[in-house]
Formats: C-alpha cells, structure tokens, sequence
C-alpha cells in the first residue's frame, strides 16, 4: 500500500486520538445515543483534514537533529527544561525527577543524589532541604528523614542515625534532641529518651547511660536528675540503691551520706533505731562491748562512779559491795581487813589478828614493827603493839616475845632479833643478855654457837676468845687434842716428814729419804741412786752393772747388751766400743774380739766371725784383713792365712780356695 504522506508522531496521534474518543463518550452519555451517528461522521471528516496537515509537517521536521523540532516552518534548539528528539515536530517538557540547564539537548538530565525536580520542564534540579534526602538520582522528591535520624544540612544523600545520648521521635527533621537530665539513650539511631531506673539518676544533659546512686544515697523515683543522701540515722552501703537502711539497735548514724552504721562504742548503748548518737551507761552500770542495744547493771561486788564505763569496778581489797548498781564501794572497819577483791558482804572483812593492828579500808592487817608485839586481836592502832624486853626479841607480826635461844643473846629491849654469838665465844643458855669468851685450847670458828670446839690434833689455842685453832708448824706435829701451847708440837725424826697441823710423822715413801729431822718433805733418790724402803734416811748407789738417769726411783736399771757400768752409782750406761761387746745385760765391763773374729761397731752385743777370704791374727780388732796375693782363707773364723804352694800365687787379695792358686805365666 503506497504511502500517504509524512509519518505521523504515532505518540501525538494516539494523545489527540484517545482525547476524541473520551469527548466521544462523553458526548454519548450526556446527549443520548442517538448523537452518536453524527459525531463519528464529523469525527472522520476532521480526522482527515489533521492527518493531511501533520503529514506535511513530519515532512517539513525530518530535516530537524538531535536536540531541535520544526517551529514555524524552521528547526530550532529545544528550550532549556525541554528536550527533543531527531526528526521533531515539537520539543517536549523534560518529566518529572529531570532537568535540563541547556538548550538544544535531545534528552534531560535526571536529578542528582541529594536533590530532586518536583514538576516537568525543570531547567536545574532543587537541593533536598535540611530534614530530607535523596539517595538515588532521578526523583521528583526527597524523603523525610524518619524518627531517630537528622538531616542538618541542604543537599542530603541520606539521613543520620541520632547519635547515643541524642533521639528524634518525628520524621524529616534537621537535628537531634538531647537526651534530658534524668534519661538517657544508650544506642545509636532511637526515637526517645529512657528514663533513668529507680537508684540511678543523670544530672547531665545528651548521656549514654545513668550514673549509679554512690554509696550513702538513693534515687527512690525514675527519672532522677540527682541522687539523695541518707539522712543522719540512716546509711546505704551500696550502690544503685532505692531507698537508705535504719540503723539498727546498738548502732547510730551521725551525719548524711553514710556508708555504714557505727557500733556504739564500748560504755554506750543505743535501744532504738534510726539514732544519730548513742546513750552513755549510767553510773552504776556500764557496757562492755560495743553495739550494745543496752546497759548492764554493775553486780554485787562491784560499783562504777562515772558514766560511759566499758566495766564496774571490783571492790578493792580492805572493801566491800553489797548491792547490784553501786556507785561506791564501802570499807571495811578500823580493827578488820579484807585482802580479797570484788568481796560482796561484809562478812569478807576479818578480825585483825594478834601481833597486828589495822585501820578503815585495810587490805592487810598491818604487822607490829620488829621489837614489839601485840597479844590482842582487832587492835585498830600500833598504840596496841609492846616493847620486847631485853635477853628477847620479836620479829614484825609476833603476839609475844621470844626468850633469846641458846647460840644467841640481846643485851637490849626493843629488839626485833636475837644477836648471834660472835666466833670465839658462846652463849649456853636462853634469855643471855651477852655471850661468853672461849677458853684456851678451845675455840669456835661459827656464830651463834653454844659452846666452843676443843684443838684437834695437829693443832693448838694458847689464847681465850679465840675465832681459830693454831696450826704446828710444818716438821713437827701433835697427836693430843685440846693443846694450850705450841711447846705440844713435836719435831719430826730423821726419814720423816710432816706438814702444817698434822698429828702424825708420816714416813718417807721408797724413792725419797730424810736424813734431818723436823723436815716438811723428803728428798727424791738423786740419779746413780735409789731408795727401796719406806723411812729411809740415806739413798744407796746403783751397784755396777747397774745405772739410773731418773731421780726418785726405788731401783736400778741393767745395763743392756751392747752397753756395761763399771762404776757404783753411774747415771747412764756406756757403749762398747769397737772391737768389743757385751752379749748380754749387767755387764761390768765389755769383752774383746776373740782372734778370727772382729766387731766393727760400738754397742756391738756380738763378735763377727771372719769371712772365707778374710781373717783376723789378734783378739779386739774392729776389722778384718783380706787374704794377699800368693795366699788364701778357705774357711770362716780364721786367725791366719795360708800359702800357696811353692811358685804358684793368687791373681788378687781376698782368695778364699786353694784353687784361686796358679802358676805364674812365663
């Protein structure tokens, strides 16, 4: 089918088609459809005439590019907000989420992040305003931002989530609220505030979290803006707490913010609760530990004078207490004493006994001084205590005076003691106003003796009073007892000896002798000599044979072999000499080497016999000789050597075979 003119813009035609079919309709129902015949025949007669001017000017606007459409017979740009395509007829409006700044565009530009074109034919898109955004491109409106995020500032390509301690409960707004004093907000992005719980509280304005009511304060209700302090009487020792604890019995809280309660110290007491101080123990009471919700009454047998006393007093010795809450003790009576503590009755005080006296409030029944005693009982002053009289005494405390015993003695009255008797003298009976001298030959060497010690033997006292016994000089002694003089020590006899005070001579021991008298010691057996009895008055020589290095000896020592002594009283024993011997002990004198034999040392016990090859001619030779040359010794012990035979010799001394003989060589 041939064409009919220019392509029509099916777009247009379908726009102006479908505007006549909805007049149609609405021709057909407002008028009836009996109009409906003659309108479609008009309706065709126009679609003619339209199709033929359009085919003319898509003719005219196919020679229009890109960017330009046929205006009055002529292609021209496309005005800014609109855009064509090649070959138009007509610009179009740039649509809705586009914009186009510049003329002559074939298409729009879409709308930028951030921003957006609200209405068709924009020439530039809009900035989002602050409490909105864009995050594509291409869009006729930004979106508010929602509950929990902000968009401060124009231009926005998304929203911000509210930061902790921050919230928005509305959409498309430009900023967060702080969170309020009270609340808080602990994540990122919320809608509200969270009230602060019961024992936190948030002073603070935008904060994550609550702050914990310290120690010693509360936060009763929910959305504290501070915590409360304890009042006196109370106290928290915990933290997050709702409410404060009331101090208990015995326990006070003095001041606001208490941690803890405090015990009432020892000496007070508190019965109630919630107290801010304690009560002190009254006198007559007192409060040993401390928390005490109460005071203990002081019992009987003891008291307490003062108030806030941790403990009652015991009655003191010399006093009693009778009931329970005393405030004082009572003493005992003048004439009684108490030595006791914490006694509850009177019957604890005690008659004073005799010898002693005491006073009002006595611990002690206070003794009669020395030199005075006392025979009553429950004396009340030291008026009551008597003078001892003299040849007696009485110590402190005594009920009566005491003759002095036997030993003793006191010439005066008043006397807390008896005088012992002074050595050398006595005193033999009781009551002695004085003591009495030893005799001679007696003596007492102690005090408060009653009679004297006689002179022992050895000794002697040639004096009266006397504190000692005298000692015989060393050389004599006495065998008596009771001596007077010194005329009754004895000089000791030839052969003994005696110390100082002996009452016997004592013989010298074998080894010593005397041969003086009235001797303290005896002499030891010089060397040479001995002593071989006891009392001996003279030491006796070593015989010979015999000698003695040592002093004080009884015997003799033998010589030994090899050694002789031939003199009386040698001191040490002498070597043979070489050439001699002693074959045994206690020799006198040595024996020479017999002939053949020799001794080459001194001290020798015995002779050596000659060697084969060897003799001796003479007796006391300390050598052998060797055989010559031309002779021989063919046995031992020999005196003499022999001869070869006639013209035979020896090659050397000392042949000891006649074979060693030969005949000389040429």
């Amino acid at each position: 089918m041939g064409s009919m003119g220019p392509p029509v813009d099916s777009a247009h035609a379908t726009s102006e088609h479908g505007a006549l079919n909805r007049g149609l309709v609405c021709v057909k129902e407002v008028r009836g459809r009996w109009y409906l015949a003659g309108w479609l025949m008009l309706l065709s007669v126009g679609f003619v005439v339209f199709f033929l001017a359009v085919s003319a000017a898509q003719a005219q606007a196919a020679t229009c590019g890109k960017g330009e459409y046929l205006k009055s017979g002529k292609c021209v740009k496309a005005e800014r907000g609109h855009f064509s395509t090649k070959k138009s007829d007509r610009q179009k409006e740039c649509r809705k989420g586009t914009f186009q700044n510049r003329r002559g565009q074939a298409r729009c530009t879409k709308a930028r992040p951030g921003r957006f074109a609200p209405k068709k034919g924009m020439t530039k898109d809009r900035l989002c305003k602050a409490g909105t955004y864009q995050a594509k491109r291409g869009q006729r409106s930004c979106s508010q931002a929602p509950a929990g995020t902000s968009v401060p500032k124009r231009g926005a390509r998304q929203a911000t989530a509210c930061i902790p301690g921050s919230y928005q409960p509305a959409a498309g707004q430009r900023d967060c609220s702080a969170a309020p004093a009270g609340s808080y907000v602990a994540v990122a992005g919320a809608i509200e505030a969270t009230q602060c719980p019961r024992g936190g509280y948030q002073p603070a304005l935008g904060q994550t979290d609550c702050l914990l009511a310290p120690p010693g304060s509360y936060v009763a209700a929910p959305g504290a803006t501070a915590a409360q302090p304890c009042e006196a009487g109370t106290y928290q020792p915990d933290a997050a707490s709702t409410g404060c604890l009331t101090s208990a019995p015995g326990h006070y809280v003095a001041g606001a913010s208490a941690t803890t309660q405090t015990p009432c110290s020892a000496g007070h007491y508190q019965p109630g609760t919630g107290a801010t101080s304690c009560l002190a123990a009254p006198p007559g009471s007192h409060v040993p530990h401390a928390g005490a919700d109460a005071a203990r009454t002081c019992e009987p047998g003891t008291y307490q004078p003062e108030p806030g006393r941790d403990h009652c007093h015991s009655a003191t010795e010399g006093h009693f207490v009778t009931a329970a809450g005393a405030i004082s003790q009572t003493a005992c009576a003048a004439g009684t004493f108490n030595a006791n503590r914490g006694s509850s009755s009177a019957a604890a005080c005690l008659q004073t006994p005799a010898g002693h006296y005491s006073g009002s409030g006595a611990k002690a029944a206070t003794a009669c001084p020395a030199g005075t005693y006392n025979p009553a009982t429950g004396s009340t002053s030291s008026a009551a205590c008597l003078t001892s009289p003299a040849g007696s005494a009485s110590a402190a405390g005594s009920a009566a005076a005491t003759a002095c015993p036997v030993g003793t003695y006191q010439p005066s009255p008043g006397a807390g003691a008896c005088l012992d008797a002074p050595t050398g003298r006595y005193v033999a009976v009781i009551g002695a106003l004085s003591a009495t001298d030893c005799p001679a030959g007696r003596y007492q060497d102690q005090t408060g003796q009653s009679s004297c010690k006689q002179a022992t033997p050895g000794h002697y006292v040639d004096t009266t009073g006397a504190p000692s016994q005298q000692d015989c000089s060393a050389g004599t002694f006495n065998a008596g007892t009771g001596s007077t003089s010194i005329a009754d020590c004895i000089q000791t006899s030839e052969g003994t000896y005696s110390l100082a005070g002996a009452a016997a001579a004592v013989d010298c021991e074998v080894g010593t002798y005397q041969p003086n008298k009235g001797q303290s010691s005896c002499l030891p057996a010089p060397q040479g000599k001995y002593v071989d009895v006891s009392a001996a008055t003279m030491a006796t020589d070593c015989p010979p044979g015999r000698y003695q290095p040592d002093e004080g000896q009884d015997g003799c020592l033998l010589t030994s072999p090899g050694h002789y002594a031939n003199l009386a009283g040698t001191i040490e024993q002498i070597e043979c000499a070489e050439g001699s011997f002693a074959p045994d002990s206690g020799y006198t004198t040595c024996t020479l080497a017999e002939a053949g034999n020799y001794v080459p040392l001194a001290g020798a016990s015995a002779q050596l016999a000659a060697e084969l090859g060897h003799y001796v001619p003479s007796e006391g030779a300390s050598s052998q000789l060797a055989a010559e040359v031309g002779y021989y010794v063919d046995t031992s012990g020999a005196n003499a050597q022999t001869a070869c035979p006639a013209g035979w010799t020896t090659a050397t001394t000392g042949s000891t075979a006649v074979d060693d003989c030969t005949v000389p060589v040429g």
